[in-house]
């Protein structure tokens, strides 16, 4: 899951612990791509994807549904 808006959505919050501190640090995944594998809380990442799939079921028929093309564009002309 990459927005590929650096740092804006975050949704690819990762948190990471020392392995020798313990001190644990967020950061965003999809910035900073290439992390260390024994800094990444494997659990924590197993539960916020968890997170992710229910949200994802829960718009996608909202999106392919007949009038979402309406929806969105009635949307953008109110912020624009």
């Amino acid at each position: 899951m990459q927005c590929m808006m650096k740092e804006v959505c975050a949704q690819c919050l990762q948190k990471h612990v020392d392995p020798v501190t313990g001190e644990e640090t967020i950061i965003f995944s999809c910035f900073n791509q290439d992390q260390e594998m024994d800094r990444v809380d494997f659990p924590n990442l197993a539960a916020r994807l968890r997170q992710n799939t229910v949200q994802e079921k829960l718009v996608e028929p909202v999106v392919r549904s007949p009038d979402a093309r309406a929806v969105m564009a009635a949307h953008l002309r109110a912020v624009a």
